[in-house]
């Protein structure tokens, strides 16, 4: 990826925001691009501006767009990236070998499911 010297302070909060500390060479691509999208939205406060700018970021949004559709493909063909399923399949994989392994007390492995479920990602 290219390395790009930023230098508007906003910019870089931007980038810092859509980023999560995430490093990659296109995934740096598409968060610098969002900062990008965000940046000249940011810059419409009339709505002739607004009309002005719609070309450019619809089709900076289109390309985006491809960026994260091939990503994708990328994190899925490389296994970094779980597809919903099989999330599911290992998570009721995981639970299965703890009701197997935990002494047969039903509350205790009830209490874990639970917890379990109530995982946010």
């Amino acid at each position: 990826m290219s390395v790009y010297r930023l230098t508007d302070p906003q910019l870089l909060d931007s980038i810092e925001n859509h980023s999560g500390g995430v490093i990659g060479s296109l995934k740096q691509e598409v968060i610098l691009l969002r900062a990008l999208i965000e940046d000249r939205l940011s810059l419409n406060s009339t709505p002739a501006e607004k009309i002005v700018a719609f070309s450019s970021v619809t089709s900076a949004l289109a390309t985006l767009a491809k960026l994260v559709e091939t990503l994708h493909k990328i994190e899925v063909a490389n296994k970094t990236l779980l597809p919903e399923a099989e999330l599911h399949k290992f998570v009721e994989a995981v639970v299965a070998v703890l009701a197997e392994e935990l002494p047969s007390d039903s509350d205790l492995i009830d209490r874990i499911i639970s917890r379990i479920a109530e995982i946010k990602a």
